[in-house]
């Protein structure tokens, strides 16, 4: 076989090779770019469902528009908000067709935000119905806030689920990316390969007789990088030398495409880990956000709210100290509840006055306090910078969080969504908590006198005769009924009735300890509860509401009326009674002989046999001031 054809046998193998290997690369090519398209795809699913959580936000708005003010133009304004939502949910569940993954979610998401438009409907055709007052408008919007925020959560956590499908998108990436590179550098070396067999068999048939074509495979044979040699064409040695010089320009070609490829995915894998670590970061900010959001609306007062807010807060915004304060029931000063990190620059409570964010209703964030206005609740001299966020929730601004920077070596590195989020979240469990409380208070207060009511006072007796049970606590009882508060009524009127039992309940509450529970038995009659008091110390007690009763003088509407008197029965466990039933009954008896024996008068009970009692307080020599130590004045209940 001639050298010729050896060469040609040998050219044909080389190319076979070449196109092979370039054809598996044109492979992990497309390869490569489908996952880039899929990857597309799910990026531009989650664009659709922001747009989603945009229209769901705009038409909440209008809806709470409409709550207040119910009229055509606020209605019209909901079905434009509405109309605008259904496009987009619409949208979203056409959106790509032909990935089943991203189309199921985009059906998912919209059919939340659907069941969500669906409950905001029912609620404006109740509106249009029935024409809730304001106040109920109100309490149905702050509910509602709890709903929204449930259908941002779910949307959200499918969209944070479609985040981790694009991250394992970009981990086949990376994968590939080192699949092709491992291809290129194996196929490098088995053309490398194939070029030293190929000097081997020109030396050996050719036998080296010319020196250039000897010095050109010498250099080849020491250099990684080959040059062409120079032999003169015309016979079969020329042949040869133009095919090596042929091979050597397809290898430094290839090596080039190495390279170029090699560097563009070294690239490709810094960015890859960048935003896998970026990825990472802002899942375990949307935990923590979602651990937040959901146990702060379980907290029952501040006292666990602010300790939950100092255990999560370090967590999302780490070497970052804080404070977080609330308004006060008059909303002349905002008091600091919780703290985390030990902040420098805060201060125990201030006016909203003294806040630039709360005087301009944003966010006040100072970078470096030497160049900027300082809010004049912030110690300048312990700062380099804070930011002042108020906490704002259905229109009503009800706290400010602090953070501040004093190490400049500690990175201020705050993500606006996080903060966002945050605030708000704080600001709605802020508002459903204040709404508990009301609540709570409404249903065991008397709404005419502000005492507590029968209802609580039922619960206060169950506590209290546990610990009568338990140890040998003293309970005092006081009985106390206005004489002939009827006549009084149709005298004056039921105004002016209730402006007296108004004065006399100020005046108990005044006459009383802080550890004694006054309670409005009925309509003119009244109980007070007086746990480790002694015989002496209920009498004294109900002697000085006798008296200061009969000595108050009540206007109502420019006229003094007339003076009024109480009757009181006394009961005390255990002299008169052994549980607090039947202290009751005893306290109710004597308060009956108190007004049969001529009312504005006390009485006490029935002793249990072998006690010695008197019958009428009023004829016994005035009581001793009692002088029990603290513990014998301490209570579970307060006013």
């Amino acid at each position: 076989m001639s050298i010729r054809r050896r060469i040609w046998l040998f050219e044909g193998a080389v190319l076979t090779v070449l196109a092979l290997f370039f054809g598996a690369l044109f492979w992990a090519f497309l390869s490569y770019q489908q996952l880039i398209d899929e990857n597309r795809d799910a990026i531009g699913l989650m664009i659709e469902s922001q747009q989603v959580m945009l229209a769901l936000k705009d038409t909440e708005t209008a809806r709470t528009v409409f709550f207040e003010k119910p009229d055509s133009r606020s209605l019209s304004a909901y079905d434009d908000a509405r109309g605008n939502l259904l496009d987009t949910i619409a949208h979203i569940e056409a959106y790509a067709p032909g990935d089943r993954d991203n189309s199921e979610e985009g059906k998912t998401i919209g059919m939340i935000a659907a069941g969500r438009l669906a409950r905001m409907d029912k609620d404006v055709e109740f509106t249009k119905a029935h024409r809730p007052s304001r106040q109920m408008a109100e309490i149905a919007t702050k509910m509602h806030a709890i709903d929204r925020l449930q259908t941002e959560t779910a949307i959200g956590a499918l969209v944070a689920n479609h985040q981790i499908h694009t991250d394992q998108i970009w981990t086949l990436l990376d994968r590939a990316g080192h699949w092709v590179l491992n291809f290129i550098v194996l196929g490098g070396a088995f053309i490398i390969l194939t070029s030293l067999i190929a000097i081997v068999v020109s030396m050996r048939y050719v036998m080296r007789p010319i020196l250039a074509l000897a010095t050109g495979l010498d250099t080849i044979s020491q250099n990684e990088s080959p040059k062409e040699i120079a032999v003169p064409e015309g016979d079969e040695l020329g042949l040869v030398a133009g095919a090596f010089n042929r091979l050597t320009g397809h290898l430094r070609d290839a090596e080039a495409r190495r390279e170029a490829t090699e560097e563009k995915l070294t690239r490709a894998n810094k960015e890859l880990v960048a935003r896998n670590a970026e990825v990472i970061a802002r899942t375990r900010s949307i935990d923590l956000l979602g651990r937040v959001a959901y146990r702060l609306p379980g907290c029952s007062n501040i006292k666990e709210f602010s300790s939950l807010v100092e255990s999560f807060v370090p967590q999302l915004f780490p070497n970052i100290p804080g404070a977080l304060y609330v308004f006060s029931d008059s909303r002349t000063v905002l008091t600091e509840v919780a703290q985390w990190g030990e902040p420098k620059g805060d201060t125990a409570e201030f006016s909203p006055e003294n806040c630039w964010g709360l005087r301009r209703g944003q966010a006040h964030e100072i970078d470096n306090v030497a160049a900027d206005v300082v809010c004049d609740h912030v110690r300048r001299d312990a700062v380099l910078g804070y930011r002042c966020l108020p906490l704002v929730a259905q229109s009503e601004t009800v706290g400010l969080l602090y953070l501040e920077r004093t190490n400049e070596s500690v990175p201020w590195a705050i993500e606006a969504q996080d903060l966002r989020v945050l605030s708000e979240t704080l600001a709605l469990a802020l508002v459903n908590l204040r709404l508990r409380e009301s609540l709570r208070e409404q249903s065991t207060r008397d709404p005419l006198t502000g005492l507590f009511n029968r209802r609580f006072l039922q619960e206060a007796l169950e506590l209290l005769q546990a610990r009568v049970d338990r140890t040998d606590l003293s309970i005092g009882a006081i009985m106390i009924d206005i004489d002939h508060f009827k006549d009084f009524n149709d005298e004056y009127g039921h105004d002016a009735g209730d402006v007296v039992l108004k004065n006399l309940s100020d005046l108990m509450r005044r006459h009383v300890r802080a550890s004694d529970i006054i309670c409005r038995f009925g309509g003119e009659e009244f109980l007070v509860v007086m746990p480790g008091a002694t015989l002496a110390r209920a009498a004294e007690c109900a002697e000085d509401l006798r008296k200061s009763a009969a000595e108050m003088q009540i206007i109502h509407n420019g006229i003094t009326l007339k003076q009024i008197t109480i009757s009181l029965g006394v009961a005390l466990i255990p002299d008169h009674a052994s549980d607090v039933k039947d202290l009751l009954d005893a306290a109710d008896q004597a308060l009956y002989v108190a007004k049969n024996g001529g009312r504005n008068r006390i009485e006490t009970g029935v002793p249990v046999p072998n006690r010695p009692h008197a019958t009428n307080l009023l004829e016994m020599p005035a009581p001793e001031a009692e002088t029990t130590d603290g513990a014998a004045s301490t209570s579970l209940f307060g006013r």
